[in-house]
């Protein structure tokens, strides 16, 4: 019996060299990294617009419905006024 047979002594074909070298382009970097931080302001920039929106017509209801509820107090005065101003007299 031969020792080849059993393979412990097979050598691997050599892997290969794949050296791909690095270009750095510094003016495309800084374009990247400019963006990026752009789209993340787009991002921000329309949550804030959406959760002031959200305010604002919060901000809307409860001025209307402080209005309305202002008037409705003013015209129930003026009534008791009338109708004790009848009452005396």
């Amino acid at each position: 019996m031969s020792l080849k047979r059993f393979g412990m002594f097979k050598t691997k074909p050599p892997k290969g060299f794949d050296y791909k070298p690095l270009y750095f382009d510094e003016d495309k970097e800084r374009k990247e990294e400019r963006a990026k931080r752009l789209a993340g302001r787009e991002l921000q920039n329309e949550e804030v617009r959406v959760e002031l929106q959200k305010k604002w017509s919060r901000l809307r209801t409860t001025q209307r419905s402080k209005g309305n509820s202002n008037l409705t107090l003013i015209l129930i005065i003026i009534l008791l006024a009338m109708v004790s101003w009848w009452l005396l007299f």
